[in-house]
């Protein structure tokens, strides 16, 4: 209860923000395009700020998530259709001064939008999970709604952003002899992204060299996200567009990289998608989980499965990462692992396991490019952080807090990018080592 009620009273601030946000740049906003685009995201903040401000309040009085969450109607608005609405009373007219203005609230409503996501994948209670979706699909809505309205003012001729293609052009080739790439694709919420940091840990564990590329920008113009990792015994120095192993959440990812699948290739997706004319390895996720909330633990077990992964890596990640929820949380996990891995034992598939890992291999850390950036920040001595938290920074500013806390590292968070420079630069001339940590938004 404590954790959904902290993730409530965040989720209220993010929405009085919101609504704060739209207000005051209505204030200063000349007529047009800009202008009637914020309006109507105004209306929708403070629609939010309602329904997030009732469910706090009953949780805050004890309910149930079931008691207090009772879902509006999902909405039926094209939120394209509508922005191509607004634009064509404009006539290709665009007010250059509100681009910026534009960038900022597509980069608020982004931060928000990646909040909700992460919250439904870390919910435990459904209906928690469902309202967490729920503001998922909303947010995403008003950042399609602000991408189009920033496309429209780089070019307004041209309309409403271009949805993502959904013929790439064909970039599958022989499955490396020394590497694999696995691509986990589907929309954002459905926990891909648990899925590849699991399967890339318990390669690092077992002695593979490990490269991740992750794509948000579809999230943006529809909801496709993929994770990827391209894994072998030797060092790996690039990325590829070829996949070997092509994990489907949904069937958005199958006819989207369709294409990049080499000729070796296997297909990891639910028994229900469509896999025609593929070696596909179709999954009952509904056999081998309880509930949705499992189908993540399922296809980490088909696939680590699939390429032969140690069982005893992944049995031992699930229990660091949901230990402190409880011994019943860890064996339900561990459970659907078990089955899900056990199940592969028993299929009929085409596809060789992964090539052997260096006998004895040193020990090695799995770090992003974020990670990496704070680290390098500490070992270059910074003891003063001024930060303003914005995707995709913001844990770059955390991983200073956490590892720089017994490095003696002072961090403030703070109210705009100004405050974070001014304090930085005070900080410097008092004989601190300073850094900021910002994103495109603030800078513009």
């Amino acid at each position: 209860m404590s954790e959904s009620y902290d993730r409530l009273c965040k989720a209220l601030e993010l929405a009085d923000k919101s609504v704060e946000f739209y207000r005051d740049e209505l204030d200063g906003c000349p007529d047009g395009l800009g202008r009637e685009v914020f309006e109507m995201l105004l209306d929708r903040s403070e629609d939010t700020l309602d329904f997030v401000g009732s469910v706090h309040e009953s949780i805050r009085e004890g309910d149930a998530w079931e008691n207090a969450c009772t879902l509006p109607p999902d909405e039926e608005e094209d939120i394209k259709e509508t922005f191509t609405t607004f634009a064509a009373k404009y006539e290709g007219e665009a007010c250059t001064t509100e681009n910026s203005t534009a960038e900022m609230g597509l980069e608020m409503e982004k931060s928000v939008l990646d909040f909700y996501s992460e919250w439904e994948d870390e919910a435990d209670d459904e209906t928690e999970r469902k309202f967490a979706l729920h503001m998922t699909k909303t947010l995403r809505d008003n950042v399609t709604m602000l991408s189009d309205l920033v496309y429209y003012y780089e070019d307004p001729e041209a309309g409403p952003c271009p949805a993502t293609s959904t013929e790439p052009k064909q970039t599958g080739e022989p499955m490396s002899e020394t590497s694999i790439n696995i691509l986990i694709g589907g929309e954002a919420g459905q926990g891909l992204a648990t899925i590849g940091q699991l399967m890339t840990k318990a390669l690092v564990r077992g002695g593979y060299h490990v490269l991740v590329n992750q794509d948000y920008m579809s999230r943006i113009r529809g909801g496709h996200n993929f994770f990827a990792i391209r894994t072998g015994p030797e060092p790996i120095h690039s990325a590829v567009e070829a996949v070997d192993i092509l994990v489907a959440l949904n069937e958005e990812t199958i006819e989207l990289h369709k294409p990049q699948l080499t000729e070796r290739a296997i297909v990891v997706a639910d028994e229900s998608l469509d896999c025609s004319g593929l070696n596909a390895l179709k999954v009952p996720f509904k056999e081998l989980a309880p509930k949705p909330l499992f189908h993540n633990v399922v296809a980490l077990g088909v696939l680590g499965s699939s390429i032969c992964s140690d069982i005893g890596i992944l049995e031992k990640l699930l229990r660091e990462t949901f230990g402190k929820k409880g011994d019943e949380i860890v064996d339900a996990n561990l459970d659907v692992l078990r089955n899900a891995y056990n199940w592969v034992k028993e299929q009929e598939f085409d596809f060789a396991c992964m090539p052997p890992a260096e006998e004895n291999a040193p020990e090695r850390i799995m770090i992003n490019g974020n990670e990496a950036i704070a680290m390098g920040a500490l070992a270059a001595g910074a003891n003063f952080l001024s930060f303003y938290p914005m995707t995709p920074s913001t844990s770059v500013a955390l991983t200073l807090i956490n590892k720089g806390a017994k490095l003696g590292l002072v961090a403030e968070q703070v109210e705009d990018e100004i405050a974070a420079m001014n304090m930085a630069l005070g900080a410097s001339w008092a004989g601190a080592r300073s850094i900021v940590t910002t994103s495109g938004g603030g800078f513009a």
